[in-house]
């Protein structure tokens, strides 16, 4: 509960006299808080006589049942000559809400406690348990009175916390602050003993952290050649097993024409072993990491541009496929987090600085400043501004990482499955608390970009279906200058999880069944939980667009996210919701295509007979074809648009009119609210604007996958069809491409007339029986999906 203003002035200074001259500018968000010359020579700076009767001691020391600390500064001057009114200038900030708060042009400074402030993306920022005691000032615009009640709480990018004098040792037990203490940072250069001593103590004390094959976290996986460049000589060699190396993760950028020999650079024939000489002029980003690598007492670094050769269609594609254990392999991994593309650079090095933040140094007050600088974990602004976080192949590369060197315009940030660290703070102690890091912050950023911990078995990292979708919906989210490259760019990732996946749709989870058969008393029956698979497999293909429509990539089937561009999202798939006779359709899976190019068509279950089980089998199930055959019920639907105005924006939907055989759609079910999702039909272009009147004018052949029935409810899962023409390459006649998916709660006809929740009517009474549609053996059809 928050104490009364006059005993929160117990702890406050006597209120100093209002300065002249100030301004307030309202509102400042990161982007215009800009670094104020502090310090205009070499004499100490001046503090004036407010200033100087502000107890930082006290404000700083206090613990969370102490009174608050508050201090009515009154007026500021951007141009004053005291470095703090400077200092408190640049740091102002107030509630977004349009309040009256008191006289305008004066504020207060008070002092929050810094687990009581913290936000989601804070507390993933800034260790909330090792800092828990931890307090920061906020310059507040107004007067004291004004934050007497509940209020808005300032963000990050407007705390004050002290600053040390000194650095390191780091994680010394004598050393560490057991306070958000800030470090002093020099904007023209890197902290690289702090960088180092990161890395050591995550490889020293980060079990989780180590390789997936070996526990000494020096040694690459067994696999195709790992060429790297060593940044002593400055060639492109083939490294050893036990030679330590970091990857370079950024972003390209537009390339004019495909990379050429000279790109490469120069192979050197006489060598026993393949050595390239890299070009004279490389671009400016990999310059900058070679740098880092040599400063870090480090030599090999691995970047995709000349460690692969590109003109080698082979090695290209052996490399891709080996891109999981290059990355796992990797020491850690230089991440261009802000740079745009190849040619932007590393801020804070080879000169080129960091953007400036606001600080005070020490003054003949007895109290050094810092404002904590922006965070790429909880800054929305670096995020939006970062291509990196945009790009397909840089999620993969984050997440198979042991361990991460973000560089963003601010500052240098390490992050792993244990902790995050901060260039512009004292790093923390590790505690109870730092274990499985990654699934405790539950931020998306995180999720996004934060590594995934070690496996302890089968070099396998357990990742639930749930979360599979979570990396997928992220994944697509994301963009390709290749969209072929779809598959490529992810297959690193689905190859080290234990969700095991066929072109890119979760078939099971090796793990969960692993546990299931620890945990059972009895042998688990194979064959029903191979059928419940089945059940899954058929439940997933129904995935939709997130937002808008999405655009078809023709080298991926339609039945496949894969073959579309744009972000998109699962239906939820819960323990228990699909029971008995909840699959309708069956499934073939082409493995074979033969001379006369016919396939030869395995039943979905006999494939995973041969996958399932087995002992080293990949995560990726093999393919030869991009088509799919299955048979079930097909039901001729049509659908209406209905617009509506929720939160005053206007928003368009497709909602159920009709079907043969009638049925009737219920608005909300026992599951879920129903869903018609198009994946291709918003009307901003010819071809998707066809699509459109389409979806509203025609009946649609919609094929039942898999369904559910509860007290009269029927819940089903739809794949929506269009028909392919007919051509010499054609080989069945009914012969579909997938246009979108519904979720829908049903009733038939006859059950209409009844109530819908009969409580002493059983599931069986309400089965597939009293579905007209299901039981008519005339609807069943067998289709091929491409």
């Amino acid at each position: 509960m928050e104490s009364s203003f006059s005993s929160r002035r117990q702890l406050s200074v006597q209120q100093a006299d209002s300065t002249t001259g100030g301004t307030d500018d309202g509102p400042h968000q990161l982007s215009t808080i800009t670094e104020i010359p502090l310090i205009r020579n070499k004499k100490l700076p001046k503090v004036c006589k407010r200033c100087k009767k502000i107890d930082f001691k006290a404000a700083f020391g206090m613990t969370l049942f102490s009174p608050e600390f508050v201090f009515f500064l009154g007026k500021l001057e951007k141009e004053g000559s005291c470095i703090l009114c400077r200092f408190f200038y640049s740091m102002r900030c107030r509630p977004k809400e349009n309040k009256r708060h008191g006289e305008i042009g004066v504020y207060t400074l008070r002092s929050y406690d810094f687990k009581t402030i913290l936000t989601g993306t804070d507390s993933a920022a800034y260790d909330v348990h090792g800092c828990a005691h931890s307090r920061v000032l906020c310059v507040l615009a107004g007067e004291p009175d004004y934050y007497e009640g509940d209020h808005e709480f300032p963000t990050s990018g407007h705390w004050i916390v002290p600053q040390v004098s000194s650095t390191g040792p780091f994680f010394d037990s004598n050393y560490a602050e057991p306070h958000l203490t800030a470090l002093p940072f020099f904007p023209g250069s890197i902290n690289y003993s702090l960088l180092r001593a990161w890395c050591e103590r995550c490889d020293n004390h980060h079990e989780t952290c180590a390789s997936g094959t070996t526990k000494t976290g020096d040694k690459q996986s067994a696999g195709p050649v790992v060429r790297c460049i060593d940044c002593h000589t400055r060639e492109v060699v083939e490294i050893n097993t036990s030679d330590r190396y970091l990857a370079l993760s950024y972003v390209w950028g537009a390339q004019s024409a495909p990379v050429s020999a000279d790109d490469i650079g120069t192979t050197q024939t006489l060598s026993p072993k393949s050595v390239r000489l890299l070009p004279n002029a490389i671009p400016k980003l990999i310059e900058d990491a070679m740098i880092v690598v040599n400063r870090l007492g480090e030599r090999y670094l691995w970047v995709d541009q000349y460690c692969i050769d590109q003109n080698n269609a082979d090695e290209k594609h052996a490399q891709i496929e080996n891109m999981a254990f290059i990355y796992e392999g990797a020491y850690a991994t230089i991440v261009a987090f802000s740079a745009s593309n190849s040619a932007s650079g590393l801020r804070g090095v080879n000169n080129l600085p960091r953007k400036p933040y606001p600080s005070v140094p020490q003054t003949k007050h007895p109290c050094p400043l810092s404002a904590l600088r922006p965070s790429a974990i909880n800054s929305a602004q670096l995020v939006a501004s970062s291509v990196w976080m945009t790009r397909g192949w840089t999620y993969q590369e984050a997440i198979l990482s042991r361990r991460l060197l973000f560089f963003t315009d601010y500052q240098v940030e390490f992050i792993c499955s244990n902790a995050v660290w901060h260039e512009c703070t004292v790093p923390q102690m590790e505690g109870k608390y730092s274990g499985g890091r990654r699934r405790a912050l539950g931020v998306n950023f995180l999720r996004a970009i934060s590594p995934t911990e070690r496996p302890e078995w089968d070099d396998i990292t357990p990742v639930s279906t749930e979360e599979l979708f979570g990396y997928i919906e992220e994944y697509s989210g994301r963009h390709l200058s290749y969209q072929s490259d779809a598959l490529n760019a992810i297959t690193g990732l689905l190859s080290r999880i234990s969700v095991v996946t066929y072109l890119g749709i979760p078939v099971y989870d090796a793990s969960d069944f692993k546990e299931l058969e620890r945990r059972s008393p009895t042998p688990i029956d194979v064959d029903a939980y191979k059928q419940s698979l089945l059940v899954e497999f058929l439940v997933c293909l129904t995935w939709y667009p997130a937002h808008e429509s999405l655009l078809r990539r023709d080298a991926f089937p339609s039945w496949s996210w894969l073959g579309w561009e744009g972000q998109v999202k699962f239906p939820d798939i819960g323990p228990g919701i699909y029971g008995y006779g909840a699959e309708v359709s069956s499934l073939w899976i082409p493995q074979q295509v033969t001379h006369d190019n016919g396939e030869i068509q395995v039943p979905f279950l006999q494939f995973l007979q041969g996958n399932l089980l087995d002992e080293g089998t990949t995560s990726v199930l093999p393919h030869v074809s991009k088509y799919l055959w299955v048979e079930g019920p097909v039901m001729k639907m049509s659908f209406a648009l209905e617009q509506s105005i929720p939160n005053g924006s206007r928003h368009e939907s497709f909602v159920f009119r009709n079907s043969r055989p009638s049925m009737s759609v219920m608005e909300w079910g026992l599951w879920d609210s129903p869903r018609i999702s198009y994946r291709t039909c918003k009307p901003d272009s010819q071809s998707q604007e066809t699509m459109h009147q389409r979806v509203i004018t025609e009946e649609w052949d919609c094929l039942l996958l898999a369904f559910r029935t509860l007290r009269g409810e029927f819940h089903g899962h739809f794949l929506i069809l269009d028909q392919i023409r007919l051509d010499a390459d054609t080989e069945a006649e009914d012969y579909h491409s997938v246009v979108g998916s519904a979720e829908l709660h049903l009733v038939s006809e006859e059950l209409n007339k009844q109530p819908l929740f009969i409580e002493d009517l059983t599931e069986q009474e309400f089965g597939p029986g009293s579905f007209s549609g299901i039981s008519d053996p005339t609807l069943r059809r067998k289709i091929k999906l491409g």
